[in-house]
């Protein structure tokens, strides 16, 4: 019941945020299931945390096909699924416009780079959804995000939404990322965002190493 509550809201026009709401939903519902707690014993405590944690819009789309979701722990879980599966469909039926953009005519900076117009095509898909904020998804990068301002908020939303500490995508972990960038701040292996080290830390870091490079000769003329 813990993980459910900590369960982090998606937004409504974020049809992957919804999925991945409903995903970590299951598999606590299912876990405590196998270790032999039935949903009935809890659905009367869980339905309201998990409708708060939606947007009202959406819940008003999942009461409207099915009414007795606000009261049936059951009723809700197929709202969810199926409300979530019809937007994903809808998804779907944009993706042949965005494979039209690959089967371009090589440009003359193709040819003499060698590199093909899928590659620079999806190069630059990949800088825009790096763009993206990945806490609230809005259009700047997720080091300038305002909703989430303290390290303890955006280390606890990567854990519940099961995010790479280091580029911040999903379905792996850091120990498991293959992203080389590298915090910009410390040069450790985790998303700048969460560094905990300050300018004032990293500055006195290379003014000692500056110093224990120094010669011999001029420690021993100050010793002298």
């Amino acid at each position: 019941m813990d993980e459910l509550a900590k369960i982090f809201p998606p937004s409504i026009s974020e049809t992957k945020q919804l999925r991945e709401f409903y995903d970590n939903c299951e598999n606590n519902i299912r876990g405590l299931e196998s270790l032999g707690v039935s949903p009935d014993t809890y659905g009367n405590l869980l339905i309201p945390i998990l409708l708060k944690k939606l947007p009202t819009e959406f819940c008003c789309l999942l009461f409207r096909a099915h009414p007795k979701a606000d009261g049936n722990l059951k009723e809700l879980r197929t709202a969810l699924r199926e409300e979530i599966e019809t937007r994903e469909k809808g998804c779907k039926l944009k993706s042949p416009e965005t494979s039209m953009e690959t089967t371009l005519v090589p440009t003359i900076d193709a040819l003499f780079t060698g590199v093909s117009n899928h590659q620079t095509t999806l190069g630059k898909r990949v800088d825009q959804r790096f763009k993206t904020c990945a806490y609230c998804n809005g259009n700047h990068p997720a080091i300038k995000c305002n909703k989430l301002k303290t390290l303890e908020e955006r280390q606890e939303f990567l854990q519940c939404q099961k995010r790479c500490f280091n580029c911040l995508g999903t379905k792996h972990t850091k120990s498991q990322c293959f992203s080389k960038n590298r915090c910009f701040k410390c040069k450790g292996k985790h998303h700048t965002s969460i560094c905990n080290d300050t300018k004032e830390q990293c500055t006195i870091s290379k003014q000692d190493k500056k110093t224990s490079h120094k010669p011999r000769s001029a420690t021993k003329e100050s010793n002298q």
